[in-house]
């Protein structure tokens, strides 16, 4: 268990998910996959192979470095093309991680590299005559890693020149990167992984017109046949919504009756005898 929690913390230091290191103007730069301050990071370079394999030697000035840059000038000087491989060892605990680095530019060492998205395929655009062609001619591929975004690009061939990746899915973006090889060694550094997302079909995009254009078209006449029945036809509305009132046919007999006697009151009068004279009593 041990052991394992170790591995799973080296893997951690450099992590496929995070980009790799890339070199700009011959200084390497890297991102520490962790804040733990017990991890040191070793740059090395090789120019040489054992088995097909290449062999590894450090950069004297940035051997268990905490630091995340280096500057890698010298192993210019190492080839005779002056082409080179860099990558970068975390270290923590006696346990090591490598990750390869790339170059974000294209030299005589690192292919020109171009991504042309078309409906379910990728072109990858590659310059025939490059750099080393004249020196190796056909004896130097181009190998292109291809994958998903977010995945580990995965080899998948050499050529000469531009190839297109078929039956890929719409919407989807890949990533590519690209490297130079002779005799099934890799020479240089590769690109950085350049992405591109696939666009959906014409007949797929037609169809999403249409739909649009017809849910449009629908919206319009309703909501013009409701301003319509609202101005023109609300007074029939109005006259649709009234209850029905019918006159009793005995309506007007119940007023041609005998007439009703009406009488008016009006004050009664009180009757009161005149006094002409007052005499006081004695």
């Amino acid at each position: 268990m041990v052991i394992l929690l170790l591995l799973f913390n080296v893997v951690r230091a450099l992590p496929e998910s995070l980009p790799p290191p890339h070199v700009d103007n011959w200084q390497l730069t890297w991102t520490p996959g962790t804040q733990d301050r017990n991890v040191s990071y070793s740059v090395q370079y090789s120019t040489s192979f054992r088995d097909k394999k290449p062999v590894w030697e450090n950069v004297e000035d940035c051997v268990q470095t905490s630091l995340n840059s280096c500057n890698v000038s010298f192993t210019k000087a190492k080839e005779s093309d002056g082409c080179v491989m860099l990558r970068v060892q975390a270290m923590r605990d006696e346990q090591a991680s490598e990750q390869d680095a790339c170059s974000t530019h294209s030299d005589s060492c690192t292919p020109e590299v171009n991504l042309t998205a078309h409906t379910g395929s990728l072109t990858v655009v590659l310059i025939r005559e490059h750099s080393l062609y004249r020196e190796y001619a056909e004896g130097v591929n181009q190998r292109i890693y291809f994958g998903k975004e977010g995945e580990p690009l995965e080899e998948y061939g050499d050529f000469f020149a531009s190839h297109t990746i078929d039956n890929l899915e719409p919407g989807q973006r890949y990533c590519v990167r690209v490297q130079y090889v002779r005799l099934d060694r890799p020479i240089g550094l590769s690109t950085c992984p350049q992405c591109e997302v696939i666009p959906p079909s014409r007949l797929k995009q037609s169809n999403i017109i249409v739909a649009v254009v017809v849910s449009v078209a629908v919206l319009i006449a309703l909501v013009t046949a409701i301003v319509y029945i609202l101005i023109v036809k609300l007074e029939k509305i109005k006259r649709w919504l009234q209850l029905p009132m019918r006159v009793p046919p005995d309506f007007h007999d119940r007023f041609n009756g005998p007439s009703i006697p009406i009488y008016i009151r009006t004050p009664t009068e009180e009757v009161f005898d005149t006094i002409s004279d007052m005499i006081p009593n004695k």
